[in-house]
């Protein structure tokens, strides 16, 4: 019997706020029909919510699970508990078919476990062991179809009652959304069930409000799925547009990249023509650079002259712009005279 509840979360409100108004409601309902009892026998207590609340109302609480996980999960629940509520419960891991106790109860509860069970009425002749004379079982299933891999039963009401007052007197049918809830007694001389025109009543209004919320549940469906083609039909349009986009750009970039190519083709070419060139006029080339440093020398010989001439020239103004200097060029043109008529 597997069971991989997680009806902390839910009750916590961490899967939606209708499941957690849904499920607190469920749990409201057994807590009320526990009542006064003592003495609780919680099988198949999961993550051991509805165990920790009774126990918390000072109620003594024996929770089993078959599941090590949930039970340990249960007992970290409890450490965060005041001691009079821990003085109050205990959890156990263990297949309730191998469980034994000479301890009988004034209640148990079994919520959510017969639909995981082949076997469900040795299951509760099991359970009718450790419930007092006239001591009450608590029982909740899924009401109708609950398509979970690990469900052997759906349960709507006569395969239920037929079940279960194999062992028990029922004494109350209640119908609490998509969930069953059943109130029996342990009783040496047992009656049957009344199908009874109100208990026929009670079920067809539980079908007409299921029938109601799949209802509403399949035009939010439908108008989901309307919507949804509307955005799948647009997605495609964009994504034909963007195609041709691509398209058009790839063809674009094909045809810069056949550009590149005859470029670096041209470039290869014109290297090769240089380099052509330059092995046919290696003396021709030789030449103009030794003629172009010639130049290169001669430029900065004739620099030197026209700055020694420059040079020159000022000294010479020193010597002609001075009385000695006049009379010195007097002198010199003088005898330049003299040595031209002596000739």
């Amino acid at each position: 019997m597997a069971n991989n509840d997680k009806i902390y979360e839910v009750y916590r409100g961490k899967r939606g706020v209708e499941l957690e108004r849904k499920t607190k409601e469920r749990i409201e309902w057994i807590l009320n029909e526990v009542d006064t009892a003592n003495s609780i026998l919680d099988i198949g207590c999961s993550q051991g919510i509805i165990s920790l609340l009774m126990a918390q109302r000072g109620q003594k609480v024996y929770g089993l699970d078959i599941q090590e996980e949930a039970i340990k999960f249960a007992e970290n629940l409890l450490e965060n508990e005041f001691e009079a509520c821990k003085e109050n419960i205990k959890f156990k891991c263990i297949d309730f078919m191998k469980f034994d106790t000479d301890n009988k109860f004034d209640c148990i509860v079994i919520t959510e476990v017969l639909e995981h069970l082949q076997n469900p009425i040795e299951f509760l002749e099991h359970a009718k062991k450790f419930l007092k004379q006239s001591g009450r079982i608590i029982i909740t299933v899924p009401f109708g179809v609950n398509d979970h891999p690990d469900h052997y039963s759906t349960f709507y009401l006569s395969n239920l009652v037929a079940i279960v007052e194999k062992s028990f007197e029922i004494k109350k049918v209640q119908y609490i959304g998509r969930w069953t809830g059943l109130i029996a007694i342990n009783k040496e001389d047992t009656q049957l069930f009344s199908y009874t025109q109100e208990e026929i009543s009670k079920l067809e209004n539980n079908f007409l409000e299921v029938d109601w919320e799949m209802t509403k549940r399949i035009q939010t469906l439908y108008q989901n799925g309307i919507e949804a083609n509307a955005k799948y039909k647009q997605a495609t349009e964009n994504y034909e547009l963007l195609k041709q986009k691509y398209i058009y750009e790839l063809e674009k970039n094909k045809e810069l990249l056949q550009e590149n190519t005859r470029l670096t083709e041209a470039k290869e070419i014109v290297t090769k023509l240089i380099q052509q060139l330059y092995g046919e006029m290696g003396d021709e080339v030789q030449i103009l650079k030794e003629s172009k440093a010639l130049i290169s020398r001669l430029e900065t010989q004739n620099n030197y002259l026209k700055h020694e001439n420059a040079e020159y020239r000022r000294k010479l103004s020193l010597i002609t712009d001075t009385s000695i200097g006049k009379i010195g060029i007097k002198v010199y043109k003088l005898l330049k005279k003299i040595k031209s008529k002596l000739r």
